[in-house]
């Protein structure tokens, strides 16, 4: 890197910044033009050109700055204000990347305009191009790993929202309340308890039936940690029975030596309204 041409550089990151906005509104033609906008899809053509127009010229600005780390630095903060926005505003990765095949070619394009003009060595082209490279790489890099972290944290967000509703405790009497669980539980997902333990307390409850028909996976740490909840709630005066525990799932409970008779276990919702004495007038 020391003998890089820096003077071509120059030329060339000047050139990228004087006609960042025209390459900006070809990219999105191009990309519009292979990868029609569907309706389900967030976009925003004027954000989108701000967007590449800005990296254009950071990116110009980045091949003129002979400190290498500088410049990554500066194409790192675009790459995550650009992946953040892009998280938040709903649109998938794939949908993000889009532009990025035709911001390579009107780079190369422009690449190819300088070296019409200009007389320079084939040795000083490499040198210039695989700082270029590393460049729009790191942007690239960078922006994927931003962009997968922000989704990660938003889809956790999400998930711990969905598991609160999931695992809410519905009052059906004074004093009696049905928690039904559903689908696939995962013991990362049974922080319930202290969840369950709050609401029954606020609600006042002395009794709860555990629905378990919805279940169709329980792992073996979760079946655990049912029992432990109704131990729990047993220490707080609450009753507990748990209901549509199917033949699969008592098994797996027998072979991780849980005792079962230590809780009450019915078949149905209706078993257990007739068995704490709540029946139809």
């Amino acid at each position: 890197m020391e003998t890089i041409n820096q003077s071509l550089l120059n030329k060339i990151g000047n050139e990228l910044s004087n006609q960042s906005f025209h390459i900006a509104k070809q990219v999105l033609t191009d990309r519009f033009n292979r990868f029609p906008v569907k309706n389900n899809i967030p976009h925003n053509k004027e954000m989108s050109h701000e967007f590449i127009k800005t990296f254009i010229i950071l990116f110009g600005e980045s091949l003129m700055n002979s400190d290498l780390q500088e410049a990554e630095r500066t194409l790192m903060n675009w790459a995550d204000q650009t992946a953040n926005f892009a998280v938040k505003y709903g649109q998938s990765l794939d949908v993000a990347l889009q532009p990025i095949p035709f911001v390579r070619l009107e780079i190369i394009a422009v690449l190819k305009n300088i070296a019409e003009i200009e007389d320079i060595p084939m040795t000083e082209w490499f040198d210039v191009i695989k700082k270029i490279a590393i460049l729009f790489d790191f942007a690239h890099y960078r922006f994927c790993e931003t962009y997968v972290e922000n989704y990660q944290k938003k889809d956790a967000e999400l998930k711990n929202t969905l598991q609160q509703y999931a695992y809410s405790v519905v009052p059906l009497f004074e004093g009696l309340g049905v928690l039904p669980l559903k689908g696939q539980i995962e013991s990362e997902e049974m922080f319930l308890k202290d969840t369950v333990l709050h609401q029954c307390l606020e609600q006042k409850l002395t009794a709860l039936i555990i629905d378990l028909s919805g279940v169709y996976t329980l792992n073996e740490n979760s079946i655990i940690e049912v029992f432990q909840l109704t131990d729990a709630l047993k220490l707080l005066g609450v009753r507990i029975i748990l209901t549509g525990f199917r033949p699969e799932l008592a098994i797996k409970a027998i072979q991780l030596n849980v005792q079962l008779d230590r809780v009450q276990t019915l078949g149905s919702l209706k078993q257990a309204l007739s068995a704490l004495q709540y029946t139809k007038n």
